[in-house]
């Protein structure tokens, strides 16, 4: 078997089991959660609104134990974000992440470039500064 094709069973296999640990998801839920979030009269969920407030204590109350991953990506700057995996990872979701592992413990975290991939160094200390939140978490729990 070629190398890839290892990984992509390996994969295959952790995937599975991974969601067999997991309790099942209902797509019902789920679709409600998604609706609530995305909502307008959450107002944008800028920085400082009363959206954003409502949207924090919404997640807050969700069952956080069942968070299996975190994904951290640039965007691409301008009015409205999207999440375009280009760029480095921007200060305000750094600090979103923190306050999500505060809230949801240690779990796997991916750093996701898709485009403008920067030498690895650049890719190295963003993985760092994962691991330093991770690892401040960690000691402040402690």
């Amino acid at each position: 078997m070629r190398p890839l094709a290892r990984w992509a069973v390996l994969a295959a296999l952790l995937a599975a089991v991974i969601s067999a640990a997991a309790p099942p998801i209902d797509p019902q839920a789920l679709l409600e959660h998604i609706k609530f979030l995305s909502a307008d009269d959450l107002q944008g969920r800028g920085n400082g609104t009363a959206g954003l407030e409502r949207a924090g204590d919404y997640i807050a109350g969700l069952p956080l134990e069942r968070v299996r991953q975190i994904h951290l990506a640039g965007h691409t700057p301008g009015v409205i974000l999207i999440d375009t995996h280009d760029r480095e990872v921007c200060e305000e979701v750094w600090t979103l992440y923190a306050e999500a592992v505060a809230l949801c413990g240690p779990v796997a975290t991916m750093v996701e470039r898709d485009g403008h991939i920067p030498a690895l160094p650049e890719l190295l200390t963003e993985l760092g500064r994962a691991r330093a939140i991770v690892a401040t978490d960690r000691e402040v729990a402690a």
